[in-house]
């Protein structure tokens, strides 16, 4: 019998029958062949946030192949093991001349499905029902397409880290009625940048940086010190900054405007909202 070490799967029609589940008979297999040492990868082209959570949720599944082979994923950190986008301006390229020719379309960047309001709509009219439902759910509604891709010029891939507001409001105990650019700040700065410290030398990075610097509210100085302390602490190095400098937070609105962003006008924590009198 031949060493069998991988095996990769097709998702639907394949794993999924046409209900979208895996019968009993399938994950008996997959999990038989992870018992005996094999990787289980699923193989698609849907994105990473689109691949089933019923087929992750086996244990031992430890990789993904998504986006028709573009990316293939360590699914425990979310680590791109193979990342091949297309330049952006040949992807806008493409995009025109295949969507002159009617029908949904969408982009993938860093894991996440894009489309227009047609395309999530009326450009899935002829597909069958739970196809229709899948496209629908995973994908991001954009007005305008082109504006994504001016927004991913270099083929960026954007990692969603885990989030705990438990751990900031633990650090910053005792220091809710601090100033802005006080003690309060200089803690949220070392927490964020610690992981981003972390997860840097946990993946092999060179660098590591902050936008913090951007806002006319934050210390630059302080944020470089704490950023050449963990230098030193995890062996990656640290990008000094004060990105506000040569116009630089006019220029973040500017740009803001012209890709419709969001903008808030507080750093982001309840106490430095309560101070601008916003509350919720």
């Amino acid at each position: 019998m031949p060493d069998i070490r991988l095996v990769v799967l097709d998702l639907d029609g394949t794993v999924f029958n046409d209900e979208k589940e895996i019968t009993p008979r399938t994950l008996e297999a997959i999990r038989a062949a992870i018992a005996k040492g094999v990787d289980v990868i699923p193989a698609t082209g849907r994105v990473a946030s689109g691949v089933p959570e019923a087929f992750l949720r086996i244990p031992g599944v430890r990789y993904a192949l998504t986006s028709n082979g573009a990316s293939v994923l360590e699914l425990s950190t979310g680590k791109p093991l193979v990342n091949l986008p297309f330049d952006a301006a040949l992807a806008s390229d493409i995009y025109d001349i295949v969507a002159a020719t009617g029908g949904a379309m969408g982009i993938f960047i860093g894991g996440k499905a894009y489309t227009d309001y047609f395309g999530a709509n009326d450009g899935l009219a002829l597909m069958p029902p739970a196809l229709r439902r899948y496209l629908r759910d995973s994908r991001i509604v954009v007005d305008d397409m082109h504006a994504v891709f001016a927004a991913h010029p270099l083929g960026m891939t954007i990692m969603e880290d885990r989030y705990d507001p438990r751990e900031f409001y633990d650090a910053v105990q005792g220091l809710e009625a601090e100033p802005e650019r006080g003690s309060r700040c200089t803690v949220c700065y070392r927490l964020r940048m610690r992981r981003a410290a972390e997860y840097a030398a946990a993946h092999g990075f060179d660098w590591f940086t902050t936008t913090l610097s951007i806002s006319p509210h934050k210390d630059a100085k302080r944020i470089n010190e704490i950023g050449q302390e963990l230098e030193a602490e995890f062996g990656v190095r640290h990008l000094p900054s004060d990105f506000k400098k040569h116009n630089g937070y006019l220029r973040s609105l500017q740009l803001s405007e012209e890709y419709g962003l969001y903008r808030q006008d507080y750093c982001g924590c309840q106490f430095s909202a309560r101070a601008r009198g916003i509350e919720g």
